[in-house]
């Protein structure tokens, strides 16, 4: 069932995919003519299927479906998968009357859909073992008996499952599941609702969106989307999860709507932004949930990411929607330094910094007027009142990166030079050319590291250090995550032995290792004779390592520190390029040490 609270948001989405068509006079032609050739191939349908009933012929019937399909009108795309199944069928149906009895019931018009499940049940069940694997295909069973089914002039109507219509309702999140009866009757339950006098319409609608015009504009439901998704996670707690499985449920669906919604918008805009910026940019998605772990709350919030050349998971444009409004503008996490070297220059008349906030604040963007450090964020700021509607949304969003080129392309490396983040001089730029090339840098491995990275900063971010989330902590330093800081059984029992003061004590020193004053990768020396037993100062210092690794824009986390491909040979050239300031570290400093200080 749809969800009450989906009804009008779903509403106002297909308003808008209306809106789209209405303005495209091709398509609406070529609706309209095959509108005018949809009674007689329908009765030229029925005809086939009363003469399959009558005379239980299945090839005679397969002969007729495939000239029917290849006649102009609106179910001429049968022509292709949808009569390759049939002729499969046909080809390999045993002498079997049983079968045969399934497949003549099967293409008779069910009454209900609880009817039409069972007669998919039943067809997968007899053609299942036809052929050689994945012939004929079972998942093509509910699209080919809808095409006949929708023929029926009955109330309500039954839609046709074109591949188009299930996998837009999955990508928005308005569809959860990919079995095959249920993602059928979701799209009869869509139709029946939105469109109950015609259900074809709605199928119109997604092929629309799937294959006439990507973006149509962001849904102005998703400020309500985010209210409710916020109010949801507001009952979240850090180790105790949702209070009960609704509101579990409930924040997962809103979601998967939230981050569909704008990733929908980042294809459709991604080939106008590509043209707008001269860059070959890449489409990402977020996560559901706020972090990895799967116990971790689902996000409330949501945008569409852009990444720059070379930038995976760093760097790039970003249409980021929350429940205060919409942003536009230039994000990149990696670069400690980079709101600060924009800073210097002027931007952009009527873009603003952003403060990126934490997500079980529930509104994580606040417009502010100087770098806030930390991520960057930068961009135009629409409060909802304010959002451009419908496709004047995608006008606004190319004017408003437009403004923003400079910046990109100086992120993107194709800008006139920033002092203190660019080097100057060819040798260098060869030398991180050999870099990349002779490791090769980056590869899926270096990838996935900086996927880790992004979804564990927060974590560590000084404001989350305040509220200690323990379960993270452990996903930190226990794992693969950052390159496998090896066993931490000391660390992992006196975690496990720590009351909630001595777990705060604990977060102040990471916070110090982290973000304080000082030298980094300096361990504390006891006076001789009060140094701590070695496996403690072990333990200490395999955490100190771990937790610093999330600062590493640019070297992998587990690369050496000595040795011809070790930090200490490549990180020079890589700290010149901007991805960090630390100080280089010291021979005479322990290789954990300086493994750890070689992290820019």
């Amino acid at each position: 069932m749809i969800h009450p609270d989906d009804l009008p948001r779903w509403r106002r989405k297909l308003d808008q995919i209306e809106a789209a068509v209405d303005l495209d006079e091709e398509v609406k032609q070529r609706w309209a003519k095959a509108d005018a050739l949809r009674p007689t191939r329908d009765a030229e349908a029925r005809y086939l299927v009363s003469e399959l009933i009558a005379s239980r012929d299945f090839a005679a019937f397969r002969a007729g479906s495939d000239k029917w399909s290849r006649q102009e009108g609106p179910y001429n795309a049968f022509s292709g998968f949808g009569q390759m199944w049939l002729n499969q069928v046909a080809n390999n149906l045993p002498d079997d009357p049983e079968a045969l009895n399934v497949l003549v019931r099967a293409f008779t018009t069910p009454a209900t859909v609880d009817e039409a499940r069972s007669r998919f049940a039943e067809v997968e069940r007899v053609t299942r073992d036809l052929a050689s694997k994945g012939q004929p295909a079972v998942g093509r069973i509910p699209y080919v008996l809808s095409v006949f089914w929708s023929t029926d002039d009955v109330q309500p109507g039954w839609p046709v499952m074109w591949k188009s219509a299930p996998e837009r309702m999955w990508a928005l999140g308005w569809l959860r599941t990919w079995e095959n009866a249920d993602r059928y009757l979701a799209v009869v339950e869509a139709a029946r609702t939105f469109y109950p006098d015609d259900v074809h319409r709605f199928e119109r609608l997604m092929w629309f969106l799937s294959e006439r015009q990507g973006f149509v504009g962001v849904n102005p439901a998703v400020r309500a989307m985010c209210d409710e998704a916020a109010g949801i996670m507001a009952t979240y707690e850090v180790g105790a999860r949702y209070p009960d499985e609704e509101r579990s449920s409930r924040a997962a669906a809103l979601a998967a709507q939230l981050k569909g919604e704008l990733h929908i918008a980042a294809k459709g805009l991604l080939a106008d932004l590509r043209a707008a910026t001269g860059l070959e940019l890449e489409t990402s998605q977020p996560q559901d949930r706020i972090a990895s772990d799967k116990g971790a709350a689902y996000r409330a919030d949501a945008y569409a990411t852009w990444s720059l050349p070379g930038a995976v998971s760093a760097a790039g444009l970003r249409l980021w929607a929350t429940r205060s409004g919409l942003a536009v503008g230039l994000y990149d996490w990696r670069n400690p330094g980079a709101g600060a070297a924009l800073a210097t220059g002027p931007l952009p008349s009527g873009h603003r910094f952003f403060e990126i906030r934490l997500h079980l604040t529930g509104d994580r963007l606040v417009p502010v007027d100087a770098d806030p450090g930390g991520s960057t964020f930068v961009g135009k700021w629409w409060p909802w009142s304010e959002v451009p509607r419908g496709g004047d949304l995608r006008d606004a969003i190319l004017e408003e990166v437009g403004r923003l080129k400079p910046l990109v392309r100086l992120v993107a490396g194709q800008g006139e030079a920033v002092p203190a983040t660019t080097p100057e001089g060819e040798d260098l730029a060869a030398a991180l050319a050999r870099f990349k090339a002779e490791r090769p840098y980056p590869n899926d491995k270096d990838e996935w590291h900086a996927e880790q990275r992004q979804q564990f900063a927060e974590a560590l971010s000084p404001e989350n250090l305040t509220i200690f989330d323990l379960d993270q902590f452990r996903l930190l330093v226990n794992g693969k995550r950052y390159g496998n800081p090896g066993p931490q059984s000391v660390l992992n029992a006196s975690l496990s032995g720590m009351d909630s003061v001595a777990l705060d004590a604990f977060a102040n020193k990471l916070r110090e290792i982290l973000f304080g004053d000082g030298e980094v990768a300096t361990p504390h020396r006891p006076r001789p004779g009060l140094e701590r037993p070695r496996h403690e100062r072990a333990g200490r210092e395999r955490a100190a390592e771990a937790v610093r690794r999330h600062r590493s824009p640019a070297l992998p986390a587990d690369l050496p520190a000595d040795g011809s491909n070790g930090k200490d040979r490549h990180a020079s050239p890589v700290r010149a390029y901007g991805a960090g300031r630390r100080a280089e570290p010291r021979s005479a400093a322990r290789r954990g040490e300086r493994s750890a200080a070689g992290n820019p």
